[in-house]
């Protein structure tokens, strides 16, 4: 999934093409894993056919209805998967107690919370974590076919839902942090954390208080997912979003002074500009230097308003903030042979 999120390619997946069934038998969840795996297969065909449907264009008639009919399946699947979740959070506790845990333990992360701050919520945040890669997930089969990144407006509230969820584990991660030798997530190397998401909302929302809030978010916790990790993630998003709102969003109109534990509200369409076509990245592919260590070069490529295409490369690594450089971070480069 996340090869697919930052742009590699997904030509040789077609051996790895996971069936989706014609049905999901859970009345509910039996564990986290059944349902991160039982999503991990949407997400997966999803990328699959995003990158077939990128690399053909079009084409005819009949590919545009086959498309058509598996964006309908998996929007189904989707659908099924979040019933399938409501009735899991009804049993919750069975799940604890299979776990090895008490129905009245802490849900936050640690073994030791403040009995006068317990959670008052019953979803563990490993569930949370789901509910934004399923939000992203819906995304991404909604905007499937598309070819203007101004569609990505219409699921706006998606994103936010993205950025509450995040805004939840934060909250409690930050009260497992205050107790001393509790629980310390730096460097830590996880599978299914919220990176993917907080970056595609990065990236793909372009409501600058939610986006800059998902940056900031992956910021604050040093998470490692396979071989990328959150500050990697947050300064290749946060170059991208000056490169497309460029200094009079950035600058001038953004108000970037919250507090993390504020959830955006969403105002009037006139309280936030919507960014020009030519102005939005379609691709943003990001790959290793292999002469720099602990370096990745992100490849941006958008259209111009008069068609003709345009690359930006910058470099990015994972320091806790980027560092401004633009005489050596950005340079612009011919489009390369061969179809956009």
């Amino acid at each position: 999934m996340q090869s697919s999120l930052f742009g590699s390619s997904l030509e040789d997946v077609d051996l790895f093409l996971q069936p989706i069934g014609n049905d999901m038998p859970y009345s509910a969840f039996t564990s986290v894993e059944e349902a991160k795996d039982t999503l991990d297969v949407l997400l997966h065909r999803i990328a699959l056919i995003k990158q077939r449907y990128r690399k053909s264009g079009a084409g005819t008639e009949d590919d545009v209805v086959a498309v058509t009919s598996v964006q309908d399946e998996i929007t189904s699947h989707l659908a099924t998967w979040y019933e399938i979740y409501k009735r899991t959070m009804c049993r919750i506790d069975k799940i604890l107690l299979a776990a090895g845990k008490r129905p009245n333990d802490p849900l936050s992360f640690g073994a030791k919370t403040p009995p006068t701050k317990l959670p008052t919520d019953r979803e563990p945040s490993v569930f949370k974590s789901l509910l934004m890669h399923h939000a992203m997930a819906s995304v991404m089969c909604g905007c499937l076919r598309s070819y203007s990144e101004q569609q990505y407006e219409a699921y706006t509230d998606m994103f936010l839902m993205i950025v509450m969820h995040a805004i939840h584990i934060f909250e409690e991660y930050s009260l497992a942090r205050s107790i001393p030798d509790n629980v310390n997530l730096h460097d830590s190397i996880g599978e299914f954390g919220f990176i993917a998401p907080l970056y595609f909302t990065a990236i793909k929302c372009r409501h600058h208080r939610i986006r800059f809030h998902a940056i900031r978010l992956l910021r604050v916790i040093p998470l490692k997912e396979a071989t990328w990790d959150s500050f990697t993630a947050a300064n290749i998003a946060e170059t991208v979003m000056k490169l497309e709102e460029k200094d009079v969003y950035y600058v001038r109109n953004a108000d970037n002074d919250f507090s993390l534990n504020d959830v955006p509200v969403l105002g009037d369409a006139s309280d936030w500009p919507l960014l020009p076509e030519h102005s939005m990245f379609h691709d943003v592919e990001v790959t290793t230097r292999e002469d720099l260590a602990n370096e990745v070069v992100a490849t941006c490529k958008r259209r111009r308003l008069d068609g003709s295409p345009e690359v930006i490369t910058f470099h990015a690594n994972n320091k806790p903030a980027p560092v401004p450089d633009n005489k050596r971070s950005c340079h612009q480069y011919p489009w390369p042979a061969g179809p956009i």
